[in-house]
């Protein structure tokens, strides 16, 4: 099978051994299980190296696999690149395997993993093999292993959820079609300025076929494509007259970001050419978790976990979503925090007009992000501790929401073990 990868010459590393390094070997180790492998991570234990600079240093390397959380500007791989190294993917050397698969590609800076997952539960209507891919939780190489080993059988169409980092690092992309969910700051620590982040997501119109449907609701987005020259591009909006007859206010997701959402996909249904199916099908969906996930009522107190909401519009959209069902004389307590990502934390300075909300800051931009939203609150060096407090003060009709803006990468390995951490300590003590 070594066949279905051109260009992959030994000796061969992978840098970073997460979810991505790891499909990226089993992988290799299919196709191709005489090639001699290295692997790299920062952390002890889990790879044969967790020194770059060292691993570079004694191996000349045709091949890097890198995964998306290793920026391509660290300075051991613009070497090795200036040496011959051929600098690849996990997602390329996937795509590389395909026969009759066809993709949507998902890309944004909030909203991509729902719209990601509506697209999947549409397609699967009347494709019983499509899945949701890539950043969203399941690495494309892990899909291509499971098809080669015959657990389950091709795609005709997959869903690709890809982040600006998967973006910088796929070359032979080419989506059958696409969608661009929203623009907002985010990863600022990684990009030079906003630009070359936008500049880094709009790059998936130019590796798609077909149409790129396209958020009109987002401000920063529709301004970026006014700039472009594309036939490619369509545009969708939730208040859209062709989409009123579908009556997606009823769907069962919750949110105004989310009617967005449906209506980008709804929008792709109809210029594709699916099934009305697919409609019904998006309607029924009912979302994923750590997004907005309703955990339950306990005592008259609603839980929200919204772990994955690590962008500012996301931690907008959740309160702006949640604060509406606030009762006379109760509040919305949220958990703000986590790990910085050098975002401007005062575009949270809005929160000041919400009479009914407080505001308990935790973890390693506490104090940072307390500052930029101009909101009092207390401040504690852990989301376990800020919640120990919390619970000592909910009252009957008070909505507890966690929508922390910062990443998980100061306490949890990722917003999933964030969000468990939240919904086990909750139904601990309350259910």
């Amino acid at each position: 099978m070594s066949h279905f990868i051109k260009g992959l010459v030994e000796p061969i590393g992978i840098i970073g051994m997460g979810l991505s390094g790891v499909a990226s070997l089993n992988l290799i180790s299919i196709i191709s299980p005489d090639k001699k492998i290295f692997t790299f991570d920062s952390k002890p234990g889990v790879a044969q190296w967790n020194d770059l600079d060292q691993m570079l240093s004694d191996h000349k390397f045709n091949t890097l696999i890198v995964s998306p959380g290793v920026p391509l500007s660290t300075p051991a791989l613009v070497k090795a690149k200036k040496q011959g190294a051929r600098i690849t993917s996990e997602l390329d050397i996937a795509f590389s395997c395909f026969t009759i698969e066809k993709v949507v590609a998902i890309t944004g800076a909030i909203g991509k993993s729902t719209a990601t997952t509506l697209l999947a539960q549409a397609l699967q209507t009347f494709d019983a093999n499509c899945l949701a891919v890539g950043n969203i939780g399941k690495p494309l190489a892990e899909y291509v292993v499971e098809v080669l080993s015959g657990k389950r059988q091709r795609a005709t169409w997959l869903s690709l959820e890809l982040s600006s980092f998967q973006l910088e690092n796929f070359e032979n992309l080419s989506a059958d079609h696409s969608i661009i969910t929203f623009l907002t700051a985010n990863h600022l620590e990684r990009y030079k300025d906003l630009a070359e982040y936008y500049e880094t997501k709009w790059s998936l119109v130019k590796k798609t076929k077909g149409i790129v449907v396209i958020n009109s609701d987002s401000p920063d987005l529709i301004a970026l494509a006014k700039t472009k020259k594309n036939s490619q591009l369509i545009f969708s909006s939730a208040k859209d007259a062709n989409l009123k007859n579908l009556d997606l206010s009823k769907a069962q997701l919750l949110g105004a970001h989310n009617q967005q959402n449906l209506a980008l996909v709804a929008t792709l249904i109809q210029k594709a050419g699916w099934p009305s199916s697919c409609f019904d099908a998006i309607k029924k969906y009912s979302g994923l978790r750590h997004r907005l996930e309703n955990i339950g009522t306990y005592k008259g107190i609603r839980f929200v976990n919204d772990s994955k909401a690590t962008a500012l519009d996301s931690v907008v959209s959740a309160v702006d979503s949640v604060i509406q069902d606030i009762p006379l004389n109760s509040s919305l307590v949220l958990l703000l925090g986590g790990k910085d990502k050098n975002l401007p934390w005062s575009t949270l300075s809005k929160f000041k007009k919400f009479d009914a909300l407080k505001i308990y800051y935790f973890g390693e931009t506490a104090e940072k992000a307390k500052i930029g939203t101009g909101v009092d609150g207390p401040i504690f060096q852990n989301l376990g501790s800020a919640l120990d407090q919390v619970f000592l003060k909910l009252q009957n009709g008070d909505i507890l929401l966690l929508s922390p803006g910062g990443t998980s990468h100061d306490e949890f390995k990722n917003f999933e073990e964030r969000g468990d951490f939240f919904r086990k300590k909750v139904l601990t003590q309350f259910s």
